[in-house]
C-alpha cells in the first residue's frame, strides 16, 4: 500500500456529542482519497463515543474512500494518546484536530502545500474560528482573550497542529505526564533548539470556545498547574522558581495582606503604612495597571466593531484579574505537586 502525504490524528475521550462532525468534516476533504489517512484514538471512552465512530466507519468508508483507522486504548492521557496515534500514522506529516473541531475542507491540501513550500519549517499551525457562535459568553472569550492570544503569529494552539514527523521523533514525541493541558506547550519547549514554527491563514478549522465563564476560568488555573511543571521538567534555575512562588503567594495572599495592614494601623502608624503601600503598588501593577485587561479591551472593541455594553467590559476586566489569580494560584499547586518528580524525557517514537 502506498504512503499517503498526511495522517490526520484525532484523540478522543468522551467525545460522543461532537466526534460524528469532525469525522464527517475529514470524510469531505477535497484532496485525493488515497493522499491522507485519519487515525482515531480511543482513550478508554466510557459514553458511546466507541459506537459512534464503529457505525461512522461501517456506513461512510469504503475501499474508495480515504482510510479511518480506529483504536481504542485504555485511559492514559492526552499525550500517550498523541505519541499512539503517531505511531499508528504512515505518512511523514501528521496534523492534529480536536474531537470536538471541525476541519475546512481544504485543511488537509493547505497543510500539505504549506510544508512543500516552507522546508525549514517543521511544526505548522493555523486559525481558530468559532464553532458554537450561538453562545453569547463563547463570543466574548473568542473576541477578547482568545482573539489576543492567536495575534501573536507564534501561537499554535493544539487542536489546530502539523508537524513533520521527523521532527516528532527527533523531539522524543509529547510528554507522557502532561495528561491533558500543556502537552504541546513543553514539546515546545524541550524542542526550542529544533523547532521552527509557522503560520498558515488557509489553515482552517472551527473549534467549541468555553460556553461559561467557570469552564474557562478552570482551564487557567490548569494553565498555572502545568506551567509549574514545565518549569520543573525544563530544570528551570531553583532561583527563578522560588522568585515566581513567592511573587505569586505575595499576590494570591493581597488582600489579606491589606487587612493585616489596616489592622496594625490601629497600634502603629509608620511600619503598617509602608507595608501597606507596597503590597498596594505590587496589587495595582499587577491587577488594576495590567497591559493585558487593556489589550484584551481593545481586541474586543474591534472584534465588535465599537457595539459593546458596559456589562461586557466589566465581565472581561473582571475576568482578566480573576484569571491571573487561578494562574497564580494553580502555578503554587502545581510546584508543590511536581517538585519531588522524576522526569523523563520522552522517547516512545
Amino acid at each position: 500500500m502506498e504512503k499517503p502525504k498526511i495522517s490526520i490524528i484525532v484523540c478522543c475521550y468522551g467525545g460522543e456529542l461532537t466526534i460524528e462532525n469532525t469525522l464527517q468534516s475529514l470524510l469531505r476533504q477535497n484532496i485525493l482519497n488515497e493522499d491522507y489517512e485519519v487515525v482515531i484514538v480511543d482513550d478508554g471512552s466510557k459514553d458511546k463515543t466507541s459506537e459512534i465512530i464503529n457505525n461512522f466507519i461501517k456506513k461512510n468508508t469504503n475501499s474508495k474512500e480515504a482510510s479511518f483507522n480506529y483504536f481504542r486504548k485504555r485511559n492514559e492521557g492526552l499525550s500517550i494518546a498523541r505519541n499512539f496515534g503517531i505511531s499508528k500514522s504512515r505518512a511523514d506529516i501528521v496534523s492534529f484536530i480536536d474531537e470536538d473541531a471541525i476541519a475546512r475542507e481544504d485543511f488537509l491540501k493547505n497543510v500539505i502545500k504549506y510544508f512543500n513550500e516552507n522546508e525549514s519549517v517543521n511544526c505548522l499551525g493555523g486559525e481558530i474560528e468559532i464553532y458554537d457562535n450561538q453562545n453569547e459568553f463563547a463570543n466574548l472569550f473568542h473576541d477578547s482573550f482568545f482573539a489576543v492570544y492567536m495575534s501573536d503569529p507564534k501561537s499554535i494552539i493544539g487542536t489546530n497542529m502539523s508537524f513533520r514527523k521527523s521532527f516528532l521523533k527527533q523531539a522524543g514525541g509529547f510528554q507522557p505526564e502532561f495528561t491533558y493541558r500543556g502537552d504541546e506547550s513543553v514539546l515546545f519547549e524541550k524542542s526550542k533548539d529544533i523547532l521552527v514554527k509557522g503560520r498558515s491563514s488557509d489553515v482552517v478549522i472551527k473549534h467549541f470556545q468555553p460556553d461559561n465563564q467557570n469552564k474557562w476560568i478552570k482551564t487557567r488555573f490548569e494553565n498555572g498547574y502545568f506551567k509549574a511543571a514545565i518549569d520543573l521538567f525544563m530544570r528551570k534555575e531553583k532561583k527563578y522558581i522560588y522568585k515566581e512562588i513567592l511573587k505569586k503567594t505575595v499576590l494570591i495572599s493581597t488582600p489579606l495582606l491589606i487587612i493585616f495592614s489596616l489592622v496594625l494601623f490601629i497600634y502603629s502608624s509608620f511600619l503598617p503604612i509602608i507595608t501597606l503601600l507596597i503590597v498596594l503598588i505590587i496589587f495595582l501593577q499587577k491587577f488594576i495597571f495590567n497591559k493585558l485587561i487593556y489589550k484584551n479591551l481593545l481586541f474586543f472593541i474591534n472584534n465588535r466593531n465599537g457595539k459593546f455594553n458596559l456589562f461586557e467590559i466589566i465581565q472581561i476586566t473582571y475576568l482578566t484579574v480573576y484569571a491571573t489569580f487561578k494562574e497564580d494560584l494553580g502555578y503554587i499547586k502545581g510546584y508543590l505537586n511536581f517538585y519531588n518528580n522524576i522526569w523523563i524525557r520522552s522517547k516512545q517514537l
